[in-house]
């Protein structure tokens, strides 16, 4: 890969994103941000990523391989009536065969980070719910189009959140995740960047929620009340900046909103929280979005559960 010194060389930027890896292949997402000759296939080699089959980059591809490489995806402008229009293709043959369910999700507008039988995992993205009950475009919906059969959500995260995303695929491993939750074996882990610096480097919060459903709003106290319940929400300083910190915060509890609520209730709202946060702070970091990330599950299952095969299972995003 050429260097920048090196005359005549251009500029070449892409994002990628890994979704999952079987048998030693890894899915990658890719989106060109500069459109230079060769450049996904070069670029990936030269991060050590060569592409299945590619006979020019890659020096283990066998020959007569297919390249894969497939541009799945694109969304245009319609030069006169303005509609956003975007059109797909599948990808096709031997080096996509062990990713079915996660190209057929990718087809539908999400990314799979884990699947199997019972259970898919889903990176969400912002502005998406989780359910179809919560109204307008949900990952629930777009799984069941992409699947032709129902998936079932055994936990939500809040629309404005990214990250992980657990789906049941039949009833039987919905009672099993519903167990473990339950009994509060599933570990959820997620990052947040907040206002100021908390004076623990590693504390276990403890505190009372009311959720309004009327006011979408949840409200956190320091002694017990009249219908709250209980939060436990575990939190460990990742990175200190003059204004903000980056958490990796563990629910040990679920409660609606409950780390952007309880957070707030110690004074460390998160950056970018237009219901419990900081706006006028928030203004002058330029944040639009919410800090909020789930970034890593840990699975385990009680005693005799009919998914305990996945004990010590972790899946995990690796931004």
């Amino acid at each position: 890969m050429a260097g920048a010194d090196m005359p005549g060389a251009k500029p070449a930027a892409l994002f990628y994103q890994r979704l999952t890896a079987k048998g030693g292949v890894t899915l990658l997402d890719v989106s060109l941000l500069t459109g230079r000759h060769h450049q996904i296939r070069c670029q990936l080699a030269g991060v050590g990523l060569p592409l299945w089959g590619d006979q020019r980059y890659n020096p283990s591809a066998v020959p007569g391989e297919q390249l894969a490489l497939w541009a799945y995806a694109l969304t245009l402008e319609h030069p006169t009536t303005k509609a956003r229009m975007t059109f797909v293709s599948r990808p096709r043959g031997k080096a996509w065969a062990p990713f079915e369910d996660e190209l057929s999700a990718l087809i539908a507008g999400v990314r799979l980070v884990y699947a199997d039988g019972d259970l898919v995992v889903a990176d969400k993205d912002a502005g998406l719910s989780v359910t179809k009950d919560d109204g307008g475009d949900s990952l629930e919906g777009r799984l069941t189009d992409a699947f032709k059969q129902a998936v079932f959500p055994v936990h939500r995260l809040d629309v404005a959140t990214t990250g992980l995303v657990m789906f049941a695929r039949n009833e039987r491993a919905r009672q099993a995740l519903d167990e473990a939750i339950r009994a509060r074996t599933l570990r959820k882990y997620y990052r947040c960047e907040v206002h100021g610096s908390p004076a623990f480097e590693q504390a276990e919060l403890r505190a009372y929620i009311v959720k309004d459903a009327e006011a979408a709003r949840s409200y956190v106290y320091g002694e017990p009340r009249p219908g709250a319940k209980e939060i436990v929400t575990r939190c460990r300083v990742l990175r200190r900046e003059a204004q903000t910190s980056l958490l990796e915060v563990e629910l040990v509890t679920g409660r609606t909103h409950q780390i952007r609520a309880h957070l707030a209730f110690i004074g460390h709202p998160l950056v970018g929280d237009d219901r419990y946060g900081a706006h006028e702070k928030d203004r002058l970091l330029g944040a639009r979005t919410l800090k909020l990330r789930a970034v890593r599950l840990e699975l385990f299952f009680p005693k005799g559960n009919s998914l305990d095969r996945l004990n010590g299972t972790v899946i995990a995003l690796e931004d």
